[in-house]
């Protein structure tokens, strides 16, 4: 029995309900897994971004076909797992004929890869070692062959295959402690992945929105991948641990905090200042010191001055005036001098009656 081609997706409802791993289309779900998973493992990185599943790159993605068949119905289903190839015929991932699977005409890049989950009412199908050609629109066709061929149920489901960025580091040029309101420029780096991301910066305390000036820069590596750098830039104004965030429709990564500190501001101001008082007061020393010498200077010239004053009035060379200034007259009292004490208590002049002869 020839496969038959399965109905264009876009024709039929996408109603899959994925088991336990759902989520809104504007908050992607965290990745539950980083590493491939190996051939016997059951449990799958895969999430539903609308009608979409999403696989890792590596890992391993399931896709679900839900149909309870009747009493006595399994013998007699023909059950399919195609993918769409674009202007060719569906490619042949699995094929159960009877109840017993037929890998005959399995296409060979699916070969080793898969596994069909077959249970009451499920038909999922397992896929391992994801690469970026898996991704596609996929259809499980479920027939009854009884006298003929009769199709009974199909669900469509379009598989994307993504590659997780790296955890992104944030970092600075320097990491010595900041001054108060000084600039400061973080970078957050991440690479690996596929999809164009978004760099978002928060603080890891409290989760609110990191404000400042922010840029961003995505290139593409070799193989397809990106390198992503995002900038932010703002004056800290106190100790802050910060994180960054590289969103894409399907995961959020964050990174490790990031921590500022302020240096102490005694550290910074204390030198400044002591210097600063240091001058001062060996400036105001000085000052005091030359006004006390001053001061010192003139009060010895106020003596010494004195002192020449009061040797003019009494003379120094004899009995005889100087030429400058004239002798006393006798009616004017003599003025003492400043180093000549006065004479105390002189003796009465001579007179005759007190003179007697030999």
């Amino acid at each position: 029995m020839q496969a038959r081609r399965a109905p264009n997706p876009h024709s039929v409802e996408h109603n899959i309900a994925l088991q336990s791993i759902t989520c809104a289309c504007r908050a992607p779900c965290p990745l539950s897994s980083r590493s491939p998973l190996s051939d016997s493992a059951v449990s799958v990185a895969v999430w539903r971004l609308g009608t979409a599943v999403v696989g890792i790159l590596g890992g391993a993605m399931e896709m679900p076909c839900d149909f309870t068949p009747q009493m006595n119905q399994m013998e007699e289903l023909v059950i399919y797992w195609q993918k769409q190839i674009s202007n060719k015929d569906p490619a042949v991932i699995t094929e159960l004929v009877h109840g017993e699977i037929n890998e005959a005409k399995q296409d060979p890049r699916f070969q080793g890869r898969v596994t069909t989950k077959l249970a009451a009412g499920s038909f999922t199908l397992h896929l391992r070692n994801l690469t970026l050609e898996d991704q596609g629109n996929y259809s499980c066709i479920i027939m009854l062959d009884h006298d003929v061929i009769k199709e009974l149920h199909l669900t469509s489901t379009e598989l994307k295959v993504t590659v997780p960025f790296s955890v992104p580091v944030v970092s600075r040029p320097a990491d010595d402690p900041l001054d108060y309101g000084q600039e400061v420029t973080l970078t957050c780096a991440a690479h690996g992945g596929m999809e164009q991301p978004a760099v978002t910066w928060l603080n890891a305390s409290d989760g609110a929105d990191l404000n400042g000036d922010q840029n961003q820069n995505v290139t593409r590596r070799h193989g397809g991948t990106l390198n992503v750098a995002g900038t932010i830039t703002f004056n800290i104004t106190g100790p802050i641990n910060i994180t960054c965030v590289i969103q894409t429709p399907w995961e959020n990564i964050t990174s490790q905090p990031y921590e500022l500190e302020l240096r102490p501001p005694d550290i910074s101001q204390s030198d400044s200042q002591s210097q600063s008082r240091t001058a001062v007061t060996a400036g105001v020393t000085v000052v005091l010191l030359l006004v006390a010498a001053a001061a010192l200077l003139l009060l010895k010239g106020n003596i010494f001055c004195r002192k020449y004053k009061g040797k003019e009035h009494t003379g120094t060379g004899g009995n005889n005036p100087t030429p400058a200034e004239s002798p006393p007259s006798s009616n004017t009292e003599h003025e003492p001098s400043l180093l000549t004490p006065p004479l105390r208590n002189p003796l009465p002049p001579p007179t005759q009656s007190t003179i007697r002869p030999f």
